[in-house]
């Protein structure tokens, strides 16, 4: 009696198609967990990087804004001049008188389309204070800044109140601080 031994190297279609089955049963609640957990860190990148702007703004304009004398020129966002009220304003440029200089800080769309604020040192005359140009970024997704003087109005006043909002995506936040000038 002969017997025939074959030597079946491989697998069959049924074997490869119940390995495919379980690769995707598997595969299944991974990937959902892997795509949600990208979201939220994703969220978490958003809200880190607006925290992180909001604060250097704040930073950097209290640092600018603390050795100055007085306020000489105060824009809200329609360019109106309102260094005479003592209302809190949303605000365009704002230009502080500091020892030797004048310091402009300006929120502005930047090159890359997103609302940022902007500082210029200089010794400008009192003409061209609506002319005045800050011309270094130094923070980036600035939605407002809104200004108050503490006490009187703009000209007179001996501190302000400063208000930062910024947003990036969903991520959103608002700051407030309040100084008051060394000079």
């Amino acid at each position: 009696m002969r017997y025939i031994h074959l030597d079946n190297k491989g697998y069959t279609l049924m074997e490869l198609l119940l390995v495919l089955a379980l690769v995707g049963i598997i595969m299944i609640p991974i990937g959902s967990f892997l795509i949600m957990h990208v979201k939220t860190f994703h969220q978490s990148n958003q809200q880190m990087e607006v925290q992180y702007q909001a604060q250097i703004a704040m930073n950097e304009l209290i640092n600018k804004a603390i050795e100055a004398k007085k306020i000489v020129a105060v824009y809200d966002k329609n360019n109106n001049n309102v260094i005479n009220s003592s209302q809190i304003h949303e605000i365009s440029k704002i230009i502080f008188e500091r020892n030797g200089d004048k310091l402009c800080i300006e929120h502005k769309t930047s090159q890359e389309g997103d609302r940022a604020l902007y500082y210029g040192t200089g010794n400008w005359n009192s003409g061209q204070y609506s002319t005045a140009y800050a011309n270094v970024v130094y923070a980036n997704y600035i939605e407002s800044l809104k200004i108050k003087p503490t006490d009187g109005t703009y000209s007179s006043c001996r501190g302000i109140e400063i208000i930062i909002q910024s947003k990036k995506g969903n991520a959103e936040i608002t700051i407030k601080n309040q100084i008051y000038f060394r000079n």
